[in-house]
């Protein structure tokens, strides 16, 4: 006889299963099991179990998540986590001002235009794909700030046959939370490059490097140049990996399956001319189309942002030039009006008046 479990014990199997469950995921991100442990360990995860719970039953489950879960908190503070133990240098700090917070806000709002016109549909904003209606946040919401960019590497990535044949496996993101407290100009953004094929040991191998050329980019808006870095190193980087772990390409493609074999045999009877030349020749074809786009987008986001800091700078320079030139009239005025014997309410007087004057 097995007594049945009570409705407690039932609320914490279902708990710990989906704690197990959320870690598995991260980790197959490419995170380590003592980062997200010690981020499950917070006493804010119960909060967030809840919030699970509310949009499983309202939704039927996101296929986003844990990525998206608890509108980014979650990811967010697994990747500092990951910034912590993978970092070689001291854990950055933002201290700064008022005034700085108010000109990255600007800068962050500026980026996010230019990448939504850069990358079109394939920037998503993700700030309140999970978000609660009753917390009332909007899309532009400077404070939450999470969206994912799809990522073209310039030479194809190599996939094993059964996996190549699936378009969506192939699809790259780069997870961006930009509003992060010193971004862009003390600190860079949290990020982290996903892809439902590579290894986690690959994903974690890339967004080391991602994070390496992230403080070095820091000080500036960085996200496009961070999606160049990556698009031009992916395939690098996986070869390398490949090299590392003694999977050659020849010893993948004899694991592969009957099938493609047979489908490969078909092809060299029928006299299909995919020769080595013509393969090398395609391959530098859309290599060069490819690096061109690129060209074209570099110089839209540099005429652009250029632009608008040229258009600013002149506009602010403009503004002091005339607030100096009121200024001085009025102290003309007031300074003429105590030489000719009038009190100070007849020189305040004065004084207003020639403000008046010049700034019509």
């Amino acid at each position: 006889f097995v007594p049945k479990l009570t409705q407690a014990q039932c609320e914490r199997e279902r708990k710990m299963c989906k704690i197990k469950s959320l870690k598995t995921d991260f980790i197959r991100l490419g995170f380590h099991a003592q980062e997200v442990d010690q981020v499950f360990a917070s006493p804010e995860i119960d909060k967030l179990l809840l919030l699970l719970e509310e949009e499983s039953g309202e939704e039927g489950g996101n296929h986003l998540q844990p990525l998206t879960l608890w509108n980014g908190e979650l990811l967010k503070n697994v990747i500092a986590r990951f910034e912590e133990s993978s970092s070689q240098e001291d854990t950055l700090v933002s201290d700064q001002g008022a005034e700085q917070e108010v000109e990255e806000k600007d800068l962050r709002e500026e980026e996010i235009e230019v990448l939504e016109a850069i990358y079109a549909e394939g920037f998503q904003l993700l700030s309140n794909t999970n978000s609660s209606s009753s917390e009332g946040t909007s899309c532009t919401d400077n404070d939450n700030l999470h969206y994912r960019i799809e990522v073209t590497p310039t030479q194809p990535l190599y996939m094993k046959q059964h996996d190549a044949s699936t378009n969506a496996n192939n699809i790259c993101h780069l997870h961006v939370i930009a509003n992060r407290r010193g971004y862009p100009l003390s600190l860079p953004p949290l990020l982290w490059f996903t892809n439902s094929i590579l290894p986690p040991a690959l994903l974690r191998r890339v967004n080391i490097q991602l994070q390496k050329k992230a403080r070095e980019l820091t000080g500036q808006p960085s996200v496009f140049g961070l999606m160049e870095y990556l698009a031009e190193g992916l395939a690098s980087w996986q070869t390398q990996y490949m090299e590392e772990e003694g999977l050659t390409q020849e010893q993948v493609e004899r694991s592969d399956t009957e099938e493609y074999n047979y489908q490969r045999q078909k092809l060299r009877a029928a006299g299909k001319p995919y020769t080595h030349q013509h393969i090398l020749i395609e391959q530098q074809r859309l290599t060069d189309e490819t690096n061109k786009q690129r060209q074209e987008q570099v110089c839209f986001e540099a005429k652009t942002l250029t632009s608008r800091s040229a258009g600013k700078f002149l506009h602010q320079q403009m503004h002091e030039r005339i607030e100096e030139e009121v200024d001085a009239a009025g102290r003309r005025a007031m300074n003429d009006a105590l030489c000719r014997g009038e009190g100070s309410d007849e020189a305040r007087k004065a004084t207003e008046a020639a403000v008046k004057e010049m700034r019509k």
